[in-house]
């Protein structure tokens, strides 16, 4: 005999509705508890008929599935609370539903571009015209941004039952990217290309031989740019170029004389700029007279250009002063003394045009010339050669009568002018034991 149980009051929900494609179906069905504290199980019974049913099942807990069912079926639904002794209460109010018939859903467009506006998927289904839900990693917004998504479309028709998942993918749009001053000169700062993207105002990432940091030495540097932004992809290579700066260089005190110390040319450059200077090839500034090739080129290889010409070192001038320029013949050749100032330089003399010093009396050209590589001088003066004094010459004067033809007067031969001793002989005629004799020294002017 049935017990009456408080009733099982609002009672069946349809909790989700399952369906295959073959032809069968299911449902899950949940209800309110029994308030009585005996309940044990509870008794779900359908049919197609109502207050009919052909079928039951017994569950402990509040939920069913009821599985098996005729897609396109109207089944009618009834529970009751069943206690420990097995009585049931009366049945619950039926709950009508229709199974729904299996809906295949096929998605379309799961490959797309980024292009700035949401980006959905199309769902078909079969039966055709089925209103489908469609989620985006659980969203009902279509995403807008490049990436994958898990794509989730189910059936919104009740009378249908069907669900498909799939992944959508939005790819990166492609970029383009053009470079400007790929061709620079060394500054000394870093030297970095110029990026323009297409559409405009994208980040990008720039290597030069493989390094974020733009290069400032001359050469030659492999640019790669990269788009780096999430909705768009590429890239481009390029090179660039830093060539030296040409200089302008010039050289200064290239005419210089002979003092003992180095004599450097003066170079500068513009724009300035550390030089190396050479001379004959040689860092070493020289310091003896004569001519040098000069050549001043840039230290660092940041630069180009160069400078050549020619240092002249000119003699100094030296004093030369000439001595013993009046001398008498001596049988010997007479030279003059140089002294020159600075002291201790060589020199030449000349006499008449000829090195050989003359021996005979007379007047000499002489000109003195220093030969030192590093001075130049010369002096002209006359060196006076006077013949040699006459010696031992003796005047003898005779106080007698001499014949006209007694020889040569002794007085009319006399030399030139100079000192000479005398012997004075007084003889009386016809007396020569009466021989007087005197001495003495006679001085003249010319001969007589």
């Amino acid at each position: 005999m049935e017990k009456s149980f408080c009733r099982i009051s609002s009672i069946l929900l349809v909790l989700a509705a399952l369906a295959t494609v073959s032809t069968a179906a299911a449902t899950v069905l949940a209800w309110n508890p029994s308030t009585s504290s005996n309940v044990t199980a509870y008794v779900i019974s359908w049919g197609t008929n109502s207050q009919n049913y052909t079928q039951q099942t017994n569950v402990s807990g509040v939920t069913c599935t009821i599985t098996s069912l005729t897609p396109g079926v109207t089944y009618y639904f009834a529970a009751q609370a069943q206690d420990s002794a097995g009585d049931t209460s009366s049945y619950s109010t039926e709950l009508v539903w229709t199974a729904p018939s299996p809906a295949v859903i096929t998605f379309g467009g799961l490959a797309q571009t980024y292009n700035g506006s949401p980006i959905a998927v199309t769902a078909t289904t079969v039966p055709a015209g089925i209103a489908t839900s469609i989620t985006y990693n659980g969203s009902a917004t279509a995403p807008v941004n490049a990436g994958s998504y898990t794509v989730v479309a189910a059936s919104a028709n009740t009378n249908y039952v069907g669900a498909a998942t799939n992944t959508l993918t939005i790819s990166q749009a492609p970029a383009g990217v053009t470079f400007a001053n790929t061709a620079q000169a060394y500054s000394g700062s870093p030297e970095a290309v110029t990026v323009t993207t297409t559409p405009t105002g994208l980040a990008t990432t720039t290597t030069y031989n493989g390094s974020t940091t733009a290069p400032q030495s001359i050469g030659s540097y492999t640019v790669v740019t990269t788009i780096n932004d999430p909705n768009y992809t590429g890239s481009a290579t390029t090179t660039l170029t830093i060539s030296p700066v040409a200089l302008v260089v010039t050289l200064t005190n290239l005419n210089q004389t002979f003092d003992g110390t180095p004599k450097v040319v003066t170079a500068q450059s513009t724009p300035s700029t550390a030089l190396n200077i050479t001379y004959n090839g040689s860092t070493i500034a020289p310091t003896n007279a004569g001519s040098y090739a000069v050549s001043a080129t840039p230290v660092s290889t940041n630069f180009s250009g160069s400078a050549t010409g020619t240092l002249v070192i000119s003699q100094a001038t030296a004093t030369i002063t000439l001595s013993g320029l009046s001398q008498s013949v001596t049988g010997s050749g007479i030279t003059v003394t140089a002294t020159t100032v600075p002291a201790g330089l060589a020199t030449t003399i000349s006499y008449n045009g000829s090195t050989t010093a003359p021996t005979n009396s007379g007047r000499y050209t002489v000109i003195g010339t220093v030969i030192a590589p590093n001075y130049t001088g010369s002096v002209t003066n006359t060196l006076v050669v006077k013949p040699a004094s006459p010696t031992a010459l003796r005047i003898v004067a005779l106080n007698q009568d001499m014949p006209a033809n007694a020889g040569v007067d002794p007085l009319t031969n006399l030399v030139e002018a100079g000192e000479a001793e005398y012997e004075n002989l007084n003889l009386a005629a016809g007396d020569e034991s009466n021989l007087q004799r005197s001495t003495g020294i006679a001085t003249f002017s010319s001969k007589a």
